[in-house]
């Protein structure tokens, strides 16, 4: 196994213990993980799993964007406010000759699309999570 292999379990075990030297390190041996598969010695650490997922969700797309962790939310908000800016701009068309307008409305359309597309990301993040936690329960 690889490195980054290790690291997805080493992460959430609790026998892990950090050397600033050498990084993630088996608090038992006190060597990298050298395992292959699986480790004999894994004890899972809930608190830092769930506290790796709520990270990864939190540091999905923008972070001004949106909630930090209602990806539905997202999604839905991102939509409507990239159909609030589409209709600004057809209103502006109509009622205003100020280019300046176009940039404002520009500016809701993006931030829309990135609401949107940080609430993808989430509910990516969000079912890989659900995934995982069914096939440990079997």
């Amino acid at each position: 196994m690889k490195r980054e292999e290790h690291l997805k379990f080493c992460k959430v075990c609790l026998n892990r213990e950090f050397n600033y030297n050498k990084g993630l390190l088996c608090g038992l041996t006190n060597k990298l993980a050298d395992f292959e598969n699986e480790c004999k010695n894994f004890e899972k650490d809930s608190e830092a799993e769930d506290f790796n997922f709520i990270r990864k969700m939190e540091n999905t797309g923008d972070y001004f964007t949106g909630d930090n962790f209602d990806y539905r939310k997202n999604i839905s908000q991102g939509v409507n406010i990239m159909a609030l800016g589409v209709i600004l701009t057809i209103i502006s068309l109509y009622l205003s000759d100020y280019l300046g307008f176009y940039f404002i409305t520009g500016g809701i359309i993006i931030y829309g699309f990135k609401q949107h597309a940080r609430g993808m990301e989430q509910e990516k993040i969000f079912e890989e999570e659900k995934q995982k936690k069914e096939k440990e329960k079997n």
